[in-house]
C-alpha cells in the first residue's frame, strides 16, 4: 500500500491536473513512474492506448487492480522495455530526480517518444526553499544522527510501499539544467514553476501525519494545501518545476 493513496485518486495531485490540461490527442502514452495508478484518471481518454510503467512491482499490482484494462511493465527507466518511436506521448512526473542517471534516462525517453511527440515531465526545481526537501532532510537526519532516527522511525504505525530510498538525495534542477539534460533533440515548448515555503513543509507534514495516523481527513487538507500552493507561480524561487517538451528531430 502507498500511504495516503486514496487521497491522492480522490483529490490528484497539481502535477497530475496540469499534465492533463497538457496532454495532447495521440496513439500511444506512457506514463512512467505509474506507481499504484492513483493519478492514472487524469491522462484516461488522451490517448488511444495508455501503458503504464513503474520500478516498484508491489504498486504496480495495485495499479493492475485499480485499472486491469491498461496494460503495465514493470522495470527501470534507464532501460525502456520499448521498441524505437513507440510512444506520441510519455507522463514522468516526479521520477527524474530519482533515477541512478538522469542522462541515460532522458536518452530512453529520447529514444521510445516519436518525431514530434511529447514529453511531460516534473521535477523539484532548485529554488529558495530547495534546501527543505523532506526526502533530503530525513536522509541527512537518518546518516548524521542514527540512534536519534532510529528511534523516531520506532514511532511509525503505517510503512509507506513507495519506492524512494534508492538515492542518498533527490535532485533539484534549475530550467537551464533541463534543457541541457534534453539536449538538441527534446524543446522545452512549456513551462509551469509553482510552490514556494508551503510545499515542501506540507510535504513534510504529510509523510509524517501518513506514518503517525494516516488520517484521511487530514491528509485531505495537507494535499488540498500541497495542490493550491503548486499552482502559484514564483518562477525561479519556485519548489517546482514542470515542462512540456517536443521531440524535434
Amino acid at each position: 500500500m502507498i500511504l495516503g493513496e486514496q487521497v491522492m485518486e480522490e483529490l490528484g495531485s497539481g502535477q497530475a491536473r496540469l499534465a492533463g490540461e497538457w496532454l495532447p490527442a495521440g496513439e500511444r502514452l506512457l506514463e512512467v513512474g505509474c506507481s499504484s495508478g492513483y493519478l492514472t484518471r487524469h491522462y484516461r481518454g488522451k490517448s488511444e492506448q495508455l501503458v503504464g510503467f513503474e520500478i516498484n512491482l508491489s504498486a504496480l499490482q495495485g495499479a493492475r487492480s485499480r485499472h486491469p484494462a491498461i496494460p503495465y511493465v514493470c522495470g527501470d527507466v534507464e532501460r525502456l522495455p520499448f521498441a524505437d518511436d513507440a510512444f506520441d506521448t510519455v507522463v514522468m512526473l516526479e521520477v527524474i530526480e530519482h533515477t541512478g542517471s538522469d542522462l541515460a534516462a532522458i536518452a530512453e525517453i529520447r529514444r521510445v517518444l516519436k518525431p514530434g511527440g511529447t514529453l511531460i515531465l516534473s521535477t523539484p526545481h532548485a529554488g529558495l526553499f530547495a534546501f527543505l526537501d523532506p526526502y533530503n532532510l530525513r536522509k541527512g537526519a537518518q546518516r548524521r544522527f542514527p540512534r536519534v532516527y532510529d528511534r523516531a522511525a520506532r514511532l511509525a504505525r503505517f510503512e509507506s510501499g513507495q519506492f524512494t530510498d534508492n538515492l542518498e538525495r533527490h535532485r533539484h534542477y534549475r530550467l537551464e539544467e533541463l534543457s541541457a539534460l534534453f539536449g538538441r533533440d527534446l524543446t522545452i515548448r512549456a513551462v509551469h514553476r509553482g510552490g514556494f515555503l508551503l510545499y515542501p513543509v506540507a510535504a513534510a507534514s504529510i509523510s509524517v501525519v501518513a506514518r503517525l495516523w494516516n488520517s484521511p481527513r487530514m491528509l485531505r487538507w495537507l494535499y488540498r494545501l500541497l495542490n493550491w500552493d503548486f499552482r502559484l507561480s514564483f518562477g525561479r524561487l519556485s519548489y517546482n518545476v514542470m515542462v512540456l517538451a517536443e521531440k524535434t528531430r
